[in-house]
């Protein structure tokens, strides 16, 4: 199979499809991404989730964020309740929560470096299961894929 053909198996392009929610890409509310949860099923989830401090990184220049079949990643080794939990998922091309236990940080969107959009593209690209998405067909994908066994670290 041609790296051409191959790429196109690895790597689906984002539609740009005008949307209706679009409007939650710039300012999604908490009330709407922890309404997914079930709270019957993950009461402790939610209560964590809902108490951690919540960043919007944005990113303007490139590479843009990946996201794939299972974007929502933090370290399972050491979950969510402790002080040290982070979880990042990638809301768009440009925009990633990323929900931390930190308290001397403000909310809000805040821009980013490179080096934490490679983190966060390594995070979402290991925790795929079968396909991993980008806004564009650029060089750097695929043997950014192909590399795999990423050292991951927290954001800190």
């Amino acid at each position: 199979m041609c790296v051409r053909n191959r790429r196109r198996h690895l790597i689906a392009p984002i539609s740009t499809a005008v949307n209706p929610y679009d409007r939650y890409a710039q300012d999604p509310p908490k009330e709407v991404w922890l309404s997914t949860i079930p709270p019957e099923r993950s009461p402790r989830l939610v209560a964590a989730i809902r108490g951690m401090t919540w960043r919007f990184l944005t990113f303007d220049g490139q590479p843009a964020f990946l996201t794939s079949d299972n974007p929502v990643f933090y370290f399972a080794g050491i979950g969510l309740a402790k002080p040290e939990s982070e979880i990042t998922f990638p809301i768009s091309s440009h925009i990633t929560l990323w929900a931390t236990w930190r308290q001397d940080l403000l909310e809000g969107y805040f821009p980013t470096t490179e080096r934490v959009v490679k983190e966060i593209n390594r995070r979402t690209a290991s925790n795929a299961t079968r396909y991993v998405f980008h806004c564009a067909d650029e060089d750097w994908i695929l043997p950014f894929l192909l590399t795999g066994k990423w050292q991951l670290h927290r954001l800190v």
